[in-house]
């Protein structure tokens, strides 16, 4: 396919924000997982670009996530644009519900369009890390290792009785939800000094 004109001028911007080496590995993470060669890994947009691959990819870490995707009919080797479209929509749902950051999720049209490769190669290699939370570990993920999750410290309030009275009669007549909090968070801070 041949550019002119502004796509042409868009294409040089965005191939020369792109990382050749980044690409050429992600290709080999892919080919390493799915047990296949791409049509070309220093070119990923070409192999990409019709939803196959990245629905494979996200099947191959948690099988079955994407149920029903389109594929080929018999005699033809390719996909009506919408259907490739809805691919890789199917393939952005199903990273979601992987885990993959909102962040690291690009729009279709960033591959589709090829508008926006290095956000596609962000994505992947954000899938590569929540791979081994579903028993993938090799190929290894791309790319630094995640920083890890901080556990959320879990307060439990507890709320003296005195004498036979309930928590509705002990300082919370006539009181908000949102005053009770404050009151014993209050309460805590006093405590913890």
């Amino acid at each position: 396919r041949t550019l002119f004109g502004l796509d042409a001028e868009l294409y040089k911007k965005t191939k020369a924000k792109e990382d050749p080496e980044l690409e050429r590995k992600i290709g080999e993470w892919i080919e390493d997982l799915l047990e296949v060669e791409l049509e070309d890994t220093s070119d990923l947009y070409k192999s990409l670009r019709d939803g196959l691959v990245l629905v494979q990819i996200v099947n191959k870490i948690k099988p079955d996530v994407v149920h029903k995707w389109n594929k080929p009919k018999k005699g033809k080797q390719t996909l009506h644009v919408l259907m490739e479209r809805e691919n890789i929509n199917l393939y952005l749902e199903a990273c979601w519900k992987l885990g993959v950051p909102g962040s690291e999720i690009f729009t279709t049209s960033d591959l589709h369009g090829r508008r926006g490769m290095p956000a596609v190669f962000a994505n992947i290699a954000a899938l590569s890390k929540v791979a081994p939370q579903f028993g993938i570990t090799d190929p290894k993920p791309l790319g630094p290792k995640a920083a890890p999750t901080r556990k959320k410290t879990e307060f439990k309030w507890e709320v003296k009785m005195h004498g036979t009275r309930s928590l509705d009669e002990f300082e919370t007549a006539d009181k908000s939800p949102e005053d009770i909090i404050q009151d014993l968070k209050l309460k805590l801070e006093e405590q913890m000094m």
